[in-house]
């Protein structure tokens, strides 16, 4: 009666051990010993992190980290995980005022994030399409966007991010429909 269509899925079909780790990790407050290989790296790094929360984002599954229960969170992507072992060491969660996992997407347009980059402002002129107009208004897309309808039937949409990364291509899957007012380069 319920169907979920994955955006892009991933396979974790061999992933199953590095699931159930992750998983007996955050409920039960353990240090985990991860072998890590970032898309960015040639090789992969080991990393003795604190799980903090399991992140699903666009059909892919994120381990929210930290290397102290206080420090910054790092996100680890499930799949670049080449091994993950459980150590003995406990640690005390953060408490609700100390660790938000939302907070740390204040601003973003997806997960991805840029440090050392001012945020920008958006601003979108969407043509007189009204299933187009619906489909953009029915949904939140960034927790500071604004709509208004412009006296020629078009909509403008604007909000400001803290990087452009993942709304570029946003804005390209909507083609000539769209006119980008800001930022002015891509």
């Amino acid at each position: 009666m319920l169907l979920h269509v994955p955006d892009a899925p991933k396979d974790y079909s061999g992933a199953d051990e590095t699931i159930s780790r992750c998983l007996s990790a955050l409920f039960f407050n353990v240090r985990v010993r991860l072998e890590y290989q970032a898309a960015t790296r040639e090789s992969a790094r080991v990393h003795t992190v604190c799980p903090l929360t399991l992140l699903h984002w666009k059909s892919g599954l994120y381990l929210i980290a930290a290397y102290t229960p206080r420090s910054q969170p790092y996100l680890f992507a499930i799949d670049r995980m080449t091994r993950i072992e459980l150590t003995d060491i406990r640690f005390r969660y953060p408490k609700a005022a100390d660790y938000d996992p939302a907070d740390l997407f204040e601003g973003r347009f997806g997960i991805y994030d840029e440090r050392g980059v001012d945020p920008s402002d958006v601003e979108l002129i969407f043509d007189d399409v009204p299933w187009l107009q619906r489909y953009l208004t029915e949904r939140v897309w960034h927790p500071n966007q604004v709509f208004e309808q412009l006296p020629d039937g078009r909509l403008k949409m604007t909000f400001s991010v803290s990087s452009m990364v993942e709304v570029w291509p946003w804005i390209r899957s909507f083609g000539d429909d769209v006119e980008v007012v800001l930022p002015s380069d891509p």
